[in-house]
């Protein structure tokens, strides 16, 4: 690029996680549907609101999350499609609430600890889990997170 033009990145081509997709395993924590005695351990990662349109990630049922809740890091989640069908095998998840089990000390390193349950917005279709070996079919939970938030690493 000569003549100093600046490199330009198109609105809404840049997303954030806690875990980027690539770079090792995501952290993991036991969930379950409020009301309910299944627990299904999972692996969880906190992104901002563009990271699911970045990454082709599909919205299956409800919606991804919003600027205001990845800023305020609200109590609301969205899941893969095998977490859904893992936690509920029939019927819609989407505005059921699910808990964080009270075990893992992680939470609070991951800034999940203002909250113990969360509730389900979205579905979106299934993604690999930090690395190629995991698969695809497997359960994430997602939290949102500001793009800026300390321990985030931006996706371009």
């Amino acid at each position: 690029m000569g003549n100093g033009a600046a490199l330009r990145v198109a609105q809404g081509a840049v997303a954030a996680a806690t875990d980027p997709p690539a770079t090792g395993l995501f952290s993991a924590a036991a969930l379950s549907l409020v009301g309910s005695d299944t627990i299904e351990t999972m692996y969880i990662n906190r992104v901002s609101a563009d990271y699911f349109g970045l990454l082709g990630l599909e919205v299956l049922e409800g919606r991804g999350f919003t600027e205001a809740e990845a800023r305020d890091s609200a109590a609301v989640v969205v899941l893969s499609q095998t977490a859904a069908r893992r936690l509920m095998p029939r019927g819609s998840i989407v505005g059921s609430e699910v808990r964080l089990a009270p075990e893992v000390a992680e939470l609070k390193v991951r800034g999940l600890q203002p909250f113990r349950t969360a509730q389900v917005i979205g579905v979106v279709s299934d993604a690999t889990a930090g690395l190629v070996y995991t698969g695809r079919h497997v359960s994430i939970a997602y939290y949102p997170v500001d793009a800026q938030a300390s321990g985030t690493r931006l996706l371009l």
